[in-house]
């Protein structure tokens, strides 16, 4: 951990300014000003906007104000005639027209500064002579190779200590004759790339012509280990410029940026397209997606916000369906997708004349015949689009499967038609199959988008044991017939996402086994009270291959039988069985210089749980996690029903007294201050606002037996909110919806006003009134529902019982009236948004669930419902 931090602020000192230490020094003096373009409440935000404008202004930045607000500048300017500075800055184009100048006296940091660039190349080949260059003790040749029509194509062929090293042949980028080329035939550059490797990596590229298309590039690392040379192939990207590089999460090597060219003439002409960004990074030798990599979530939060203001400089965009497609997928990278979607929905040009295309049988588009096309609208295309991209889109009902593009042949089972007909699927549903032959057991292996040998003889054995036609192909019905019978597990398992408190990368945790959450030094510790099962996700210092070693020997040392195990070079597996009675399954991967991954130990004899299976989806949910590959969120699996009384009614039970009478269920002693909770994790935590519970020195929260000491985990006093944990297993907990729109029903549930009101606590019903709080606060709605002291920190939620945000305050009617010579406001109260009290509990490791229930229920079972969310809380 030493380690990266280092690298941290090493990399810190080599990509940024140096940042002011004291309020004023950013003041400008005279006629010089600062141009400032944008002022933003959240620093990525401002980022993103900043970097909106880095190829126009060399010298923009970030600037923190004393309000804690982030402005967005350039210059200085002299201003000595203001009025022509403004006319020759809007004549260049491009600038909002409300920016204004400022002297910056009230800038006490400057916090962003376009990063130093990298990347660049050292050699410029144009492919009329060979040329030699020297990087340390590489010789490295650029010159030309030949094709199979004469043609030629750019090749570095490097040596070292008189050993061929590695060759990097571009054979996608030609050129015709010897005369046609030019010094942009391929570039040569040194970006240090993997953080494992001691050495820089070469980057080879050539941009092959044409009005757009297209950059390939190469790739060689150097192995720290054995000095083996790996070569990597890039991805073949749209215009000239290939990728670009930025270290994004600070360990001192770069990531690979880029965009998502599928998006490219998707929804619209090249133009207009506004495709939403790639990620890639180099470890072992090999390219990894890690567009969703919990570490780059700021970064996309950038982009994200560098779109929409440009959709302010020319409000048309938000008409343009080709815009739209790439926000909405950018927004679903960032965790805005369904709000995304709804806004798309009521603002895409449903006049547009883009041919938007399906095809009826399962080919792609362009090899469908077009007898099997058929046109459709932009919100079907884009959900097609963004289902086969992988982009989650969990509020939406699932689409439809497609048949096999192929008729399955009678007789023997056909590989080749089962790969086509999987193929076909989108890829949740690929990875939902897999899930569900996992949790039935009829497959071990990770979850995958791919189809394999593996994955085709555990189909074809699951409908050989199960007395169903075997052609290797699982259809609609087979898939239900999985999900039922999968059902009784899942429901036990009761899977739900957990963050890595300090790497923020997810797995799939059963919390359905009761278990308790315990933070430790390196990470997370779940336990059941029975001990049954003990799962720990954890970073450690230690370097891969340690840790594969350490692990064996360890086991070894116990007496442990090996069951399995696979070192590769960016994670290792063991499964094993103990000698006192235990399994263990671990795995680990590299994270920069240590590791991160889980071990799961559960007793043998509990044979009903399945955990070996646990297993496998845990490890599924890691290796996505870490390689930013497809994955989907944990399956919802309904309650079983309620048990019905038969008509012979059974022997009256008479309950055996206690030995202690219980107390009250919600008795309200005198405290110094009271508010209202509720749960939001199976482990007992909940969430209250952060000033019921400010100088406590002791938490205290109504349990079934009376109250219970509750800890405080966690506090965000900026937004008022607070986590506390309690011994407390919930009957139920709160599931988090965002997207709310302006005039929705909603409903408060809260303990207001002790020793007045009801001991059982106070319900009351309004509407959102507005979108933002007093003075236009992007973090609260404004509600119509009646709130009390004692309400605060009370789950706001939905007519379905979802859960949109927590109650925080209410308008001072007694200050109003004086303020307005006697106007009282009614019913003007404040909730803090669903989304930032979904991120407060991002950055704090506590999973949550999401909100998806679309059945109105009447205020009796909402206030049912709201109240078994709820606890009140007090503070001594």
């Amino acid at each position: 951990m030493a380690r990266l931090w280092a690298a941290f602020i090493a990399s810190l000192l080599l990509t940024m300014a140096p940042l002011a230490t004291s309020a004023g020094s950013f003041t400008l003096s005279g006629s010089a000003r600062w141009v400032v373009l944008a002022s933003r409440p959240d620093l990525d935000s401002a980022i993103g906007v900043a970097r909106h404008y880095r190829w126009q202004f060399a010298n923009v930045r970030v600037m923190r104000a004393a309000n804690g607000w982030f402005a967005v500048v350039v210059g200085p300017e002299n201003a000595v005639d203001p009025r022509a500075l403004r006319q020759r800055l809007t004549r260049a184009g491009g600038l909002p027209t409300d920016f204004i100048f400022s002297r910056g006296d009230s800038y006490v940091e400057q916090v962003w500064v376009p990063p130093t660039s990298v990347g660049e190349p050292i050699a410029k080949y144009d492919g009329k002579q060979d040329s030699v260059l020297r990087v340390g003790a590489l010789s490295v040749v650029l010159t030309s190779g030949r094709g199979k029509d004469n043609d030629r194509y750019p090749v570095a062929a490097a040596r070292e200590d008189g050993q061929a090293a590695f060759t990097l042949s571009l054979d996608q980028s030609t050129r015709g004759t010897d005369d046609d080329s030019n010094s942009d035939f391929a570039e040569l550059a040194v970006v240090r790339l993997d953080p494992a490797s001691l050495r820089p990596s070469l980057v080879f590229s050539s941009f092959w012509g044409g009005a757009h298309c297209c950059t390939v590039t190469k790739i060689a690392t150097q192995d720290p280990r054995t000095g083996r040379w790996f070569v990597a192939d890039g991805e073949t990207l749209d215009g000239g410029g290939g990728y670009t590089f930025e270290d994004l999460d600070g360990d001192g090597a770069y990531e690979l940026l880029s965009s998502d060219n599928s998006f490219l003439y998707a929804f619209g002409p090249y133009a207009s397209a506004n495709p939403p960004a790639q990620i890639h990074w180099l470890r072992a030798g090999r390219l990894e997606d890690v567009t969703r990599h919990a570490d780059f979530a700021g970064y996309q939060r950038q982009r994200l916000a560098g779109m929409e203001h440009a959709a302010s400089l020319d409000p048309e965009r938000w008409r343009d369906n080709n815009f739209l497609g790439g926000w909405v997928a950018q927004s679903i990278l960032v965790g805005r997708g369904e709000a995304a979607w709804a806004r798309m929905l009521q603002v895409y040009d449903r006049n547009d004349e883009w041919p938007y295309e399906e095809c009826t049988v399962a080919l792609p588009l362009a090899k469908c015949p077009d007898s099997r096309k058929r046109k459709i609208d932009f919100p079907s295309a884009l959900r097609r689009h963004l289902n086969e991209g992988g982009y989650a889109t969990p509020w939406l009902a699932p689409l439809a499967v497609a048949p096999p593009a192929i008729t399955v042949p009678a007789g023997p089972a056909r590989y080749e038609v089962a790969a086509a007909a999987f193929q076909t699927l989108p890829i949740d549903q690929r990875i939902r199959l897999q899930v569900l032959l996992t949790a039935t057991g009829q497959q071990v292996a990770v979850p995958n988008v791919d189809f394999s040998k593996r994955l085709f003889e555990t189909v074809v054995r699951y409908q050989s044991q199960s007395g169903l036609p075997v052609s290797g192909v699982i259809d609609e019905g087979q898939a239900a017939g999985l999900m039922r019978e999968a059902t009784p597990l899942l429901r036990i398992w009761g899977f739900q996402t957990a963050s890595h408190p300090s790497r923020g990368r997810t797995i799939w945790v059963p919390f359905g086994l009761g278990l308790r959450e315990e933070r430790t030094g390196s990470g997370l510790t779940w336990t059941d009270s029975a001990k049954r099962v003990t799962l720990s996700y954890i970073a450690t210092p230690s370097a891969l291959e340690d840790g594969y070693r350490t692990a064996l020997e360890r086991l070894a040392a116990d007496g442990a039988r090996i069951n399995y195990k696979v070192l590769r070079p960016d994670f290792f597996a063991i499964s094993a069985s103990g000698a006192d009675g235990l399994d263990w399954y671990m795995r680990f991967h590299r994270d920069g210089g240590g590791t991160l991954g889980f071990f799961i130990t559960w007793k043998t004899a509990e044979a009903g749980l399945h955990m070996e299976r646990v297993a496998v989806l845990v490890s599924g949910s890691l290796a996505a996690s870490m390689s930013g590959a497809p994955f989907i969120a944990p399956i919802a699996v309904a309650p079983p029903p309620q048990a019905v009384a038969v008509a012979t009614p059974s022997p009256p039970i008479v309950p055996t007294p206690p030995a202690v009478a219980p107390r009250s269920p919600h008795p309200k002693p005198h405290t110094a201050s009271s508010g209202t909770g509720f749960f939001i994790s199976r482990a007992g935590h909940l969430l209250t606002n952060a000033h019921v519970v400010q100088d406590c020195a002791a938490i205290e929260v109504s349990g079934p037996n009376g109250l219970v000491a509750a800890r405080l985990v966690a506090q965000d006093r900026t937004n008022d909110l607070a986590l506390l944990k309690a011994e407390i297993t919930p009957v139920k907990i709160a599931a988090l919806r965002t997207g709310v729109r302006l005039g929705e029903a909603v409903a408060v549930f809260g303990y207001p006003l002790t020793g007045m009101l009801s001991t059982s606590g106070n319900f009351t019903l309004g509407n959102v009134t507005a979108l933002t709080g007093l003075a236009d606060d992007s973090r609260y709605f404004q509600i119509s529902a009646p709130v009390q002291p004692g309400n605060s920190g009370g789950p706001l939620v939905d007519a379905f019982g979802n859960l949109i945000g927590v109650v925080s305050a209410k308008l001072n009617a007694l200050k109003v009236m004086v303020a307005t010579n006697g106007d009282i406001p009614q019913n003007v109260n404040f909730a803090i948004k669903g989304s930032l009290a979904g991120a407060f509990l991002e950055s704090n490791g506590v999973a949550y669930t999401a909100g998806t229930d679309t059945t109105a229920l009447t205020p009796a079972d909402l206030a049912e419902h709201a109240k078994g969310l709820s606890v009140f809380v007090a503070c001594r």
